[in-house]
């Protein structure tokens, strides 16, 4: 024999070839392939026409003999040269090899056969089953393969007895070398290790196959598990290095740990396998060995991730079986709360009125948990127990009755009804006499900010808010105030903190510079202008100092000082004085007007329009550039000016147009956007010491560049960063603006955009109330239209809002692991009025943690109208995925609106030299 490949070539001793078949590799008896060449007559060397052209063979002489049939086996056997005889007949002798061996054939199914048999014969494969071990009740199965080996027709049937069964090929008729699958079930409504045979039924006699199986019985006890209720508790935690407080979420109840018994109940020992799933999880046991009539407790937590209703089981697999179990459900209860203030502290006086606080519990999560709050004398609270609703809030009221004079400490317990853990707010108080009282705070003003609810009378609470620097006499003096509301005489005593009194009083002072004292305006531009002169000259120091004999420039300074010392701005200009470092702001502003990016006549105008404010806010943001390189793309102090410039282009109309903008401390954009660079400036300053000034600093930076872009695409803008208090609560506004619409209403937007960085879903909650109450003409939302625009300056602007033709629009930007919350308080918020009838959306933007806007969906049933207008509002704003909020390109804007002042100017036939239009 010779191997050629995958052939197999049989040579005889006269030289004549038969090519036998094809063999699998690995396996060269089994002839997967048959292949016959013959040779024609009279040519000794020509293969006949049908033969295999794969096959390169020469016959080099007359074959002669029957073809070997397809799917024999070859018996082996091995010759040496010169070795041999006669293979056809039955005379070869053994000594000389081995012979051929049985008659066996391999069918076209593949199954092998005895080719010269002429009756039936049971052939099987495997010859005995055993099954997957399984549960009671559970069903394995397991097949085999029956077929003819012998000839003829083989018929019959195949029975099984419990607990086994045929599923299916339980009768067969099967020609020689054909196959039938059998398949059989093994289930037992008992525990036990089963064996039984299966009879095989047929016209070649009787067969019989072992069959064994095993069935468990597993239990678990108790049949179901409770871990009751616990709860999430969000409040505030100060501290750090800059003192911040930050929301904090504690666990109440939380985690709950419990067991389950699993017991084999069955008489042969089970290996399994334990799983579960979130917010349930297997503390120990999840791979047991179980013998018989053994069991094992498993311990599982309960740990959830956020408020629910959760249902859960234990799985058990078997190890080395099929089929699985399942427990008992397993229960448990998540809420989730916001509980305001994170503590309580108390000032009372000696047989003085009882001082009374508000405690605010929120209902954060989705379930309905049932609340008890119990304190310990002498404070007390109103409410012992209640429930709340998913969104719902609760003041508890926290008295403060002290019947002699001293310190007290305690805690407020607030506790699910059904578990003894509580979460407990500190309470502290202070009972003493008038006179100690005074003197107390007078040294704690010395120390810092105080925050004080004092009582007058037995009906009259004064609140001091962020007073400092106190004295007894001037605590005196305030609480007279306070009773008898002689408001027209106050005056500031000590000092308060940069929202309070300075910033309201500074708002009027620049207006009146700005309006009513045109001599003094004018006269401190031209000091500004000689200074820059100077600055470029080298001579700015000289000239500075001569020019503070000049007293309008004087008095502007002294107040630009003022400004610098309550915004804590003094070290930002590297000064020892608020006087200085007022000279060091303005040296600064003499610089941006020299440079050209800015040019003079911007930079006029922004005196012009906010003057001690404007001159502050942007030599603020210019050092603040000199000292931490901040450029992020474009610099912030060209960001600011780019976009006030477009913003004053814009908004301030021609003659006979509605003018919504003037420079009046009445006028909401006006104040707006003075309070804003006064605010920077500030936040320039304390940026890198205080982490809400760092967040005040981005929200402001950002609100202020979407509406100059909105403004400089022909946007009305209302109201930039506006800060709206009325009955319903306090809402911040980064922008109010609206576009007009086809049917002579208007889109009107209102946007949060500084939820991406301080996010609150309280200041939310409030918009969308508010929009929903204005869209439907409710009391409310006129009460908040009124207070967002107080004055009859703002009439224009309060009528083009309400007008019950107009659509409102909802714009808000928060962080991704937000944007779940902030939709559910959008749709909560207008299920009830359906999204107003149709006349309100919302758009979410969701930004990453570096402010690129990841996604944007819309919240509401616009029309495909109002679609195109919400995307033309976002390309307004510079608003797309991937890329940062609030970073758009102002200066096309600025061109375009330069460009289209040069052209009015023209058209009006006003005398202007060549110089002055370009």
């Amino acid at each position: 024999g010779k191997r050629v490949g995958k052939v197999r070539v049989l040579f005889d001793e006269t030289n004549q070839i038969a090519i036998l078949g094809i063999a699998n590799e690995g396996d060269e008896e089994k002839i997967a392939h048959q292949v016959r060449i013959k040779v024609k007559a009279g040519k000794d060397d020509e293969p006949e026409d049908d033969a295999e052209p794969a096959i390169q063979a020469t016959a080099c002489g007359q074959a002669t003999g029957e073809a070997v049939p397809m799917g024999a086996k070859l018996e082996p056997l091995a010759l040496d040269p010169g070795d041999g005889g006669d293979l056809i007949g039955s005379s070869y002798d053994g000594s000389e090899g081995r012979d051929y061996g049985t008659n066996i054939c391999i069918s076209q199914w593949g199954y092998s056969y005895n080719c010269i048999a002429t009756t039936p014969a049971v052939s099987l494969s495997p010859t005995d089953l055993t099954f997957p071990q399984t549960f009671i009740n559970q069903q394995t199965q397991a097949s085999f393969t029956i077929w003819n080996g012998g000839g003829g027709r083989l018929t019959g049937t195949i029975s099984a007895l419990a607990p086994f069964s045929i599923v299916s090929g339980g009768s067969f008729s099967l020609l020689p070398g054909q196959p039938q699958q059998v398949t059989v079930q093994f289930s037992s409504a008992t525990a036990g290790s089963f064996s039984q045979n299966l009879t095989i039924t047929s016209n070649a006699g009787t067969k019989l196959m072992p069959v064994s199986g095993v069935a468990h019985k597993v239990t678990f006890s108790p049949a179901a598990v409770s871990f009751g209720e616990g709860m999430f508790v969000v409040t505030e935690q100060c501290g750090g290095e800059t003192g911040e407080c930050v929301p904090y979420t504690r666990k109440v109840g939380l985690p709950v740990q419990s067991k389950l018994v699993v017991k084999n109940e069955g008489t042969v020992a089970v290996s399994l396998n334990l799983s579960t799933s979130a917010p349930f999880y297997l503390v120990s046991g999840g791979a047991l060995t179980l013998a018989a009539g053994q069991s094992a407790e498993v311990a599982v937590r309960f740990d959830p991730a956020d408020s629910g209703t959760f249902t859960g089981t234990i799985t058990a697999t078997l190890q080395n079986g099929q089929g699985s179990l399942t427990s008992g459900p397993l229960t448990g209860i998540a809420h989730k709360i916001a509980v305001s203030p994170a503590a309580l502290n108390f000032f009372a006086l000696v047989e003085g009125p009882a001082i009374q606080q508000r405690l605010t519990i929120t209902n954060q999560g989705i379930t309905t948990p049932v609340l008890t709050v119990i304190t310990n004398e002498p404070f007390s609270v109103d409410a012992s127990s209640f429930t709340l609703v998913a969104g719902e809030s609760k003041d508890v009221i926290v008295q403060f009755s002290p019947t002699t004079g001293g310190e007290f400490s305690s805690t407020i317990s607030i506790k699910l009804s059904q578990i003894q853990a509580a979460f407990t707010v500190p309470v502290q108080g202070k009972s003493i006499t008038e006179a100690e009282f005074f003197q107390w705070l007078s040294e704690r003003s010395q120390e810092g900010p105080v925050d004080v609810t004092i009582p007058v009378t037995s009906d009259l609470l004064a609140h001091l808010l962020h007073f400092r620097d106190l004295t007894p006499e001037a605590i005196q003096s305030l609480l007279h105030l306070a009773e008898t509301k002689d408001w027209d005489s106050l005056l500031p005593i000590g000092s308060l903190e940069p929202d309070q009194w300075w910033l309201r009083e500074f708002l009027k002072l620049i207006a009146q510079f700005l309006t009513k004292e045109l001599p003094a305006k004018q006269s401190v531009l031209s000091s500004l202008k000689t200074l820059a002169k100077a600055l470029a000259e080298g001579t700015f120091n000289a000239t500075y100092d001569g020019l503070l004999a000049d007293r309008y420039f004087n008095e502007f300074v002294s107040k630009l000082a003022e400004i610098i010392r309550n915004t804590g701005a003094t070290s930002l200009f590297g000064a020892a004085t608020s006087s200085e470092a007022a000279g060091v702001a303005i040296k600064v502003f003499c610089e941006l007007y020299n440079n050209s990016r800015y040019g003079q006549v911007g930079l006029e105008t922004i005196f012009l329009n906010f003057g001690h404010a404007g001159v502050f806010a942007l030599a603020a943001l210019a050092q603040i550039e000199a000292q931490e390189d901040l450029r992020n793309g474009t610099r912030v102090t060209g960001r600011v000016f780019d976009a006030l410039f477009i913003i004053l282009k814009t908004q301030p109309k021609p003659p006979g147009q509605p003018d919504w903008y003037q420079v009046n401390e009445e006028n909401t954009l006006w104040k707006n956007l003075a309070t804003i660079l006064l605010n920077l400036g500030e936040d320039a300053a304390k940026r890198q010491q205080s982490v809400e000034h760092q967040k005040r600093f981005t929200a402001t930076i950002t609100a202020l560049s979407i509406a100059a872009s909105m403004a400089g695409n022909n946007w009305d803008i209302y109201a930039i960063r506006a800060q709206v208090t009325y009955s319903a609560g306090t809402i911040t506004l980064d922008v109010v603006g609206s576009i007009p619409l086809g049917n002579g209403g208007r889109l009107v937007v209102f946007g949060q955009f500084f939820h991406a960085v301080d996010y609150r879903w309280s200041d939310l909650a409030a918009l969308v109330n508010a929009v929903d109450s204005l869209a439907r003409g409710e009391k409310l939302g006129l009460e908040f239209l009124r207070t967002l625009f107080p004055s009859p300056l703002n009439n224009y602007a309060f009528g083009a809002i309400n007008d019950p033709r107009n659509i409102f629009g909802i714009f808000v930007a928060v962080p991704q692991d937000k944007q779940q919350e902030a939709e559910q308080i959008i749709d909560n918020g207008f299920t009830n009025s359906n999204y107003c009838g149709g006349r309100c959306f919302a758009v979410v933007i969701v930004v990453d943690e570096n402010q690129i806007v990841t996604n944007i969906v819309i919240k509401g049933n616009p029309g495909s109208t109002t679609l195109e207008l919400i995307q033309r509002a976002l390309e307004d704003m510079g608003i797309k995925i991937g890329k940062k909020l609030g970073l758009v390109n102002l200066r096309a804007d600025v061109a375009r609106v330069c460009t289209i002042e040069v052209r009015i100017q023209a058209k009006k036939g006003d005398q202007h030299d060549e110089t002055h239009l370009l």
